[in-house]
């Protein structure tokens, strides 16, 4: 499963490789992104229902499209193997927020899945620094992970794209997590085995040893009597 998901690790970024700038501000607890910087995770998606979330925020000085080939702009993937399945998760740019850039594309790009991302921007990172008198965004992602990935090993990578020249451009991720539904409740069927040999093995030791049901000792293994 996911490592140091909220940033809490003493070890600053600790369970990612990064390259670029990226890094914990004092007094940690989130990854922040100066220009350029790439982090990444590796994990296991869970076998049964699952689902991703994660926080971001984006600060840039920019207030309008800048008119160049690339805007700044903050974007995260995930990626699978041995298939190689890719889900667009969000970008985010002076324009704003745009969950799953590629919905309704994905037969152009092959490996691309479907998905369903949803957008809070009601969330916001503590102690996150924007730029003073440009544009911000913020919220969280969340989303179910389709059948097609689950059980797979995963990497996610965020990605800080500073590129225009002129404006400065920030962002941060913060409680990043993949959760199961799977519960560990026995199937009914086992659960009444379990009950029946308990059962069979209370009555044996009475019967051995002409004591009293409250005297009785359980069976190693059955629980508590």
């Amino acid at each position: 499963m996911v490592i140091n998901g909220d940033f809490s690790s003493s070890v600053a970024l600790q369970g990612y490789s990064s390259t670029g700038s990226v890094s914990e501000p004092p007094p940690g607890d989130f990854a922040q992104f100066d220009e350029s910087g790439v982090l990444m995770q590796t994990f296991t998606i869970p076998g049964g229902s699952s689902s991703l979330t994660f926080d971001f925020a984006f600060s840039t000085t920019a207030t309008t499209p800048t008119g160049a080939t690339l805007d700044d702009s903050f974007a995260a993937e995930l990626t699978t193997s041995p298939d190689t399945d890719v889900l667009d998760l969000f970008v985010v740019d002076v324009s704003g927020v745009v969950p799953d850039p590629l919905d309704g594309l994905e037969s152009f790009f092959p490996g691309v899945v479907p998905i369903d991302v949803d957008f809070d921007p009601a969330v916001s990172i503590a102690g996150f620094q924007g730029k003073a008198g440009g544009t911000d965004f913020s919220g969280r992602i969340s989303l179910t992970l389709p059948n097609e990935v689950l059980g797979e090993s995963a990497t996610i990578t965020f990605r800080l794209l500073d590129n225009d020249v002129g404006f400065e451009t920030v962002a941060a991720i913060d409680n990043f997590a993949v959760s199961s539904s799977n519960s560990t409740i026995p199937e009914p069927a086992s659960l009444a085995v379990w009950i029946v040999m308990a059962g069979g093995c209370m009555s044996m030791r009475r019967k051995r040893a002409g004591v009293s049901p409250s005297s009785v000792l359980p069976c190693e293994g059955s629980g508590k009597a």
